[in-house]
């Protein structure tokens, strides 16, 4: 099955992300972009950005899917929890946050779905393009981190490890 490749751009336009096979691979500004935003204004472009690459994970996810059962036209709906330990997996998902700081930003995440980035006022002015988005991804890769390590603690605290192995178990 071939990886599905998706380009999104923030409102503006001004900003560009390649997601491929549903993980982030690239990012880029418009020549002199960069320069022409306020620390705040970034902020608020890099979250929609963020919110278009998580749909387009989704629609990644949902292709691959229909791959699966051999029709592209398929419904892909969400899988409805069939255990109370599911329902509370959710649950405890949709409400949890990780926060992750540098220097000059911070990125939150709540429920894997919601973004917030806050750049420091007067980044943009002192750190060049190239300086901003090296911090700017290391920064998304530590928040993921953090995100994937929250959902391992709470499959273990919602099902602990003898469920998971015996879902495991009865899913082959």
């Amino acid at each position: 099955m071939s990886q599905q490749n998706h380009e999104v751009a923030s409102p503006d336009g001004q900003i560009r992300a390649t997601v491929i096979g549903g993980t982030l691979k690239g990012l880029t500004l418009a020549p002199g972009a960069y320069r022409g935003y306020g620390d705040a204004e970034l902020g608020n472009q890099l979250v929609q950005v963020a919110r278009l690459v998580w749909v387009a994970r989704e629609r990644s996810r949902k292709q691959a899917m229909r791959a699966v059962v051999g029709d592209p036209r398929a419904e892909v709906a969400e899988r409805t929890p069939k255990s109370s330990a599911e329902r509370r997996l959710r649950e405890r998902r949709d409400s949890e946050r990780v926060e992750v700081s540098s220097r000059h930003m911070k990125i939150g995440i709540i429920g894997g779905t919601k973004w917030a980035i806050h750049i420091e006022p007067g980044t943009v002015k002192k750190l060049s393009e190239e300086a901003f988005l090296t911090e700017l991804v290391q920064l998304v890769k530590q928040a993921m981190g953090a995100w994937r390590s929250t959902m391992s603690r709470l499959r273990r605290e919602c099902f602990g490890p003898s469920e998971i192995l015996r879902t495991l178990k009865f899913s082959r």
